[in-house]
């Protein structure tokens, strides 16, 4: 699996605006379950479901609990917590 961390652009969130210049047709934007917003650089919608799809298993990997990644539009993902039962 490729390691899709190095084309990172930026993140935002929290008080801080989304700052890249790249055009919509040149990045994904995932929100993660905690309401920041990562910025990939990609080429193509299904580009950006793969960056989607390795950004949830490689940053929550280690989380307790599980974690999906929603496709709000081809280039706009967000990622959805369920609680895991103890």
């Amino acid at each position: 699996m490729i390691n899709y961390s190095v084309f990172h652009v930026e993140q935002f969130g929290h008080g801080k605006l989304e700052a890249n210049d790249l055009p919509e047709n040149k990045k994904v934007i995932i929100n993660d379950h905690d309401g920041h917003y990562d910025v990939y650089e990609c080429d193509s919608d299904d580009e950006a479901e793969r960056i989607a799809n390795w950004y949830v298993s490689a940053v929550y990997e280690s989380y307790p609990d599980e974690a999906a990644i929603v496709k709000q539009n081809p280039r706009y993902f967000t990622v959805e917590i369920v609680e895991c039962e103890q």
